[in-house]
């Protein structure tokens, strides 16, 4: 048994010190585990374009384009429409579907970079030509397995150095009690 105020004070503090680094560690809805991956999927590439007669929204779907034709006053969809699309030497005629969307052939705009549209619109009462952008974004690099297992490790010292101060205080009190009981 630790006699001394001194040896008292150190075991006292090495035992705070050791629940401190716990209570740090680890709290209740925080315990510095890995973080679950992200689930957030990010929208397609899409374009808007809109003129005193029409709304236009185009949505990159794999190798098609669907296009979304509305009256820009009403928001009533159109289905009888002639829509082109044109970008550089590229110029594809989108088709109308059952489902009032109209459909296009992505080809070269599918690929990753900036592409200037020029988006031709005819219907029975009125033509009109849109401009928009579709921006397809480069997909991003995925993170190293070095960098993955640096924050593993650092996970780990941290866990390790809090259990030698357990064990060197541990041991100072033991050799601090045997020199008490070896005087006595």
């Amino acid at each position: 048994m630790i006699t001394t105020a001194k040896g008292r004070g150190l075991l006292v503090s090495a035992l705070v010190a050791l629940m401190a680094h716990q209570i740090a560690h680890a709290h209740e809805g925080h315990d510095h585990a890995a973080a679950p991956p992200v689930t957030t999927q990010p929208l397609a590439p899409r374009f808007e374009a809109n003129s005193s007669e029409f709304a236009l929204l185009g949505i990159l779907d794999g190798s098609q384009i669907v296009l979304y034709l509305d009256r820009f006053a009403t928001n009533e969809p159109i289905g009888d429409a002639k829509i082109e699309l044109e970008s550089g030497g590229c110029k594809v005629q989108a088709a109308a579907q059952a489902d009032g969307t109209y459909r296009a052939r992505a080809g070269p705009l599918a690929a990753a970079g900036q592409h200037a549209l020029m988006i031709s619109i005819e219907t029975a009462e009125a033509s009109d030509l849109l401009v928009a952008s579709l921006q397809i974004a480069t997909v991003p690099a995925a993170p190293t397995l070095e960098a993955q297992s640096a924050d593993s490790s650092s996970s780990f010292l941290f866990a390790f150095s809090g259990g030698a101060a357990l064990l060197v205080a541990a041991g100072v009190a033991l050799a601090r009690r045997k020199r008490a009981g070896a005087k006595a």
